[in-house]
């Protein structure tokens, strides 16, 4: 107790002990800074067509090899009008099993500048609806990855 009269009479006087007081008073007051604004580092992994299953399949259902995962799409022809396409795919793992990532978006790109998002049920089945032919890069992103197919070919065969 003696201790902390002696130090306590010493701040009162020491005018650096109380600079050095109000300096640790304000750093107490100050609100713990939040996570950083910056989005998660994504690992960029491209998607390969495995041709054996796709040939396999007749091209109506194409299945795409990444890093520890497959992307199963399932092409589409709508009968209304002019011929578009609709795309429902499916992150898995290489034993077929669901992917461990959940995907948070995913985007279809015919130019840098026309993107088109997929909506995305609770399981993690993404729909793309009404794409024209043509050729387009697909992006699915998880929390720690980005996998690309650089060329998807709608209509054009």
């Amino acid at each position: 107790m003696t201790q902390h009269l002696i130090v306590h009479r010493h701040v009162e006087d020491c005018r650096f002990c109380q600079e050095e007081l109000a300096l640790l008073r304000v750093m107490d007051e100050t609100p713990l800074i939040e996570p950083s604004p910056f989005e998660p580092v994504r690992q960029v992994v491209e998607a390969i067509l495995q041709p054996a299953l796709a040939l396999q399949l007749r091209g109506q259902t194409l299945i795409y090899a990444a890093l520890e995962v497959l992307l199963t799409l399932t092409v589409r022809r709508t009968k209304q009008g002019v011929p578009q396409w609709t795309v429902i795919g499916e992150l898995k793992m290489p034993d077929g099993a669901p992917s461990d990532q959940p995907v948070e978006q995913v985007v279809a790109s015919i130019t840098n500048e026309q993107t088109i998002p997929a909506d995305i049920d609770e399981d993690g089945v993404f729909v793309i609806r009404d794409l024209p032919p043509g050729t387009y890069r697909l992006t699915v992103y998880t929390p720690d990855k980005e996998i690309v197919i650089r060329s998807l070919q709608l209509g054009n065969d």
